[in-house]
């Protein structure tokens, strides 16, 4: 199934270093699809504010949140009037967070969502990006304070020999046609028998004949790793990649369901932007 034109962006950002890096990125892909670029910032109240008891003190705090937002908000209205052309509008909502989110998400019919990530070296952080993009069920793009090639020139698209890494190839098209970029094609052979090897080969030709179709120049890499997410992850820091593609099944809970821990692993340890793209749990 082809997916649709991108039309509305939304960045969520608490106004930090890394949500500000992620900016650019969006500014980026806003200007070169012509959508509209929706800046929303959360005020995510304490819980033990949310008393019967402390709701003065509770009104008040929220109140100075909001007024903090929208002259946050407005600072990056002008400098996106003052450099760029694109359509915009900002956003403050009161609630939890992901909530909040996905509520935006659906109130303004939201194709992507770009925001930035942390860097993280342990194997148990909850990646907030990792659930946003488990709950709104549209493409994410994270982006670490460390990146900095806003032009995704030459993109990674890792496989196994699952059906699901498969499954993003319509959305990776989209965005190597907007950037004109490279596809690095990485198959990555998790067991070393005649017959994985065979489903990776078939897998290869299934996949690169479509971007052959469409003209997008391709490399192809083989790696053996018995762990997908760190294939990837080696894989970027010995070469140069602008943009680490990944499936996620968004099922992190079933062991069969390895793609969504393989997703999340990437997200929190990737130096690299990501863009994860939810796909069928049927596959």
């Amino acid at each position: 199934m082809k997916t649709k034109a991108i039309k509305s962006i939304l960045f969520p950002t608490d106004f930090s270093n890394g949500s500000m890096q992620a900016l650019n990125y969006a500014i980026k892909l806003a200007k070169k699809t012509e959508a509209k670029l929706i800046v929303l910032n959360v005020v995510d109240m304490p819980f033990n504010l949310n008393t019967e008891t402390e709701s003065v003190e509770g009104d008040l705090i929220t109140s100075d949140l909001i007024r903090f937002s929208k002259v946050k908000l407005k600072a990056i209205e002008l400098q996106i009037q003052t450099e760029h052309s694109l359509q915009y509008e900002a956003i403050t909502y009161v609630g939890e967070t992901l909530t909040s989110i996905a509520k935006a998400v659906r109130e303004y019919s939201t194709d992507i969502i770009i925001m930035g990530t942390k860097i993280t070296k342990d194997l148990f952080f909850k990646s907030s990006s990792f659930s946003i993009v488990n709950n709104t069920f549209i493409p994410l793009i994270t982006v670490s304070e460390a990146a900095e090639n806003i032009n995704f020139n030459a993109i990674l698209f890792p496989f196994n020999e699952r059906l699901i890494t498969l499954q993003k190839t319509d959305d990776v098209l989209k965005i190597a046609k907007l950037y004109d970029s490279k596809i690095i094609l990485l198959g990555v052979l998790q067991e070393d028998t005649l017959e994985k090897r065979q489903i990776i080969t078939n897998n290869l030709m299934f996949v690169k004949s479509i971007f052959d179709d469409h003209k997008i120049a391709c490399d192809v890499h083989f790696e053996i790793n018995s762990d997908y997410s760190s294939a990837i992850l080696e894989y970027c820091e010995k070469n140069k990649i602008d943009l680490i593609t990944v499936a996620n099944s968004s099922v992190e809970a079933l062991p069969e369901h390895a793609t969504a821990l393989s997703a999340k692993n990437v997200i929190n340890h990737s130096q690299i932007p990501v863009l994860t793209i939810p796909v069928n749990q049927g596959y």
